[in-house]
């Protein structure tokens, strides 16, 4: 309610020491929280040490001061309506801030150990951007993909999405693409950076591979039509005539992504008891259908498809599911199986995790942010 969590922690903590209650990799003392800004912790800490080592701890009171910067914060009511007469003794008990709990490997919950997670104390590794920056990024990108494209690569798909369009949009989904990446605990970064490739390369040829799918999908209802009518009509009426090309299936919507790809990952996260849709057969032309119009038609479904395909890909190629650690060449792995396989994926691969970092710079940024918002 006041963002404010609260550990009751029974270990010793000394001044650099090196106990690692949890065995998560930091130190007791790292875990802490030194650098405050606020009202008296930090002087308490960091001065307060006396000549066995021991740390001068901070009471309860100076702790929420310091989060708050204000007596008349309504925590303090909340707390006395709901403490009465142990008010009072609460508020003068030693407490200390934290970054995360020293007696507890993963203290968020999250299943990430502390030393890797980002967000020690929010079961997330994602948080939502700030659009002051945008600007920034998107001369970033531009420069990118400038030196990527060739004329015709970059000019093919005049009257669709520009890189400005392109960022745009990511920034107008964000809320959907930090939701399904901490859902994953996937950097979102990953999902982004596909994002504004696939809006970036789409054009012309798209459209036309997805005008000639409706078609067949107009004919297979119409057949179906045609195969419930009286036998006489069907001699008089013929059968309906089928489109040429006949196509099946194109990527399609803001992730440019087949029905088959969808489906296939979304029955590997179903059989795996992930919480998704029901199991879906390509071969049947209805599921089919209205798989591949959700991914046309429904930007929060494509975009939420995308990072599931990416995890479906990764563990394809044998990836750890531990994908808030991942390194750079599993990275790039990842965002190359998204595309396909071969030399042409290879360099997709590559020139997307461009991308990819200089997302993350700016996700980093705004996870900073938040901290800095905790102290």
């Amino acid at each position: 309610m006041f963002g404010v969590v609260v550990f009751q922690c029974h270990t010793f903590v000394y001044a650099n020491g090196k106990n690692d209650t949890d065995s998560d990799g930091l130190t007791d003392w790292e875990e802490i929280r030194k650098n405050i800004k606020g009202f008296l912790v930090p002087m308490m800490i960091e001065s307060s040490t006396d000549k066995y080592g021991y740390t001068g701890i901070p009471k309860f009171v100076d702790a929420l001061m310091c989060r708050t910067h204000s007596a008349d914060d309504p925590i303090f009511e909340f707390l006395k309506s709901k403490l009465g007469s142990d008010y009072d003794d609460i508020m003068q008990l030693p407490c200390l801030i934290l970054n995360s709990d020293p007696t507890k490997a993963d203290s968020d919950g999250d299943g990430i150990v502390d030393k890797r997670d980002p967000l020690t104390l929010m079961y997330s590794i994602n948080v939502r951007m700030n659009d002051s920056y945008k600007d920034s990024l998107y001369n970033e990108v531009d420069k990118i993909i400038d030196a990527q494209f060739n004329f015709l690569k970059k000019n093919k798909n005049i009257g669709f999405y520009s890189t400005k369009n392109c960022v745009d949009i990511i920034f107008k989904y964000d809320k959907i693409i930090t939701d399904i990446s901490n859902k994953y605990f996937i950097h979102k970064a990953a999902v982004q950076s596909i994002l504004l490739r696939e809006l970036r390369c789409c054009d012309v040829t798209d459209e036309i591979a997805d005008y000639w799918v409706e078609q067949q999908y107009i004919y297979q209802e119409k057949m179906e039509e045609y195969q419930n009518l009286p036998w006489i009509v069907k001699a008089l009426t013929g059968p309906p005539t089928m489109p040429i090309p006949y196509k099946t299936d194109s990527s399609t919507g803001y992730g440019q992504i087949f029905a088959r790809t969808a489906i296939d990952a979304n029955n590997w996260a179903n059989k795996k008891g992930m919480d998704v849709e029901k199991l879906y057969n390509y071969d049947n032309w209805k599921e089919r259908k209205e798989i591949w119009e959700k991914l046309k038609n429904d930007n929060e479904y494509n975009i939420r498809m995308v990072a599931l395909v990416l995890i479906w890909g990764a563990a394809e190629k044998g990836l750890s599911e531990e994908y808030w650690c991942y390194n750079d060449y599993e990275t790039k792995t990842m965002l190359t199986r998204y595309n396909g396989f071969g030399n042409d994926a290879i360099k997709y691969g590559n020139q997307t995790f461009r991308y990819y970092q200089v997302f993350d710079k700016y996700n980093q940024m705004d996870i900073e942010r938040t901290i800095m918002k905790l102290n």
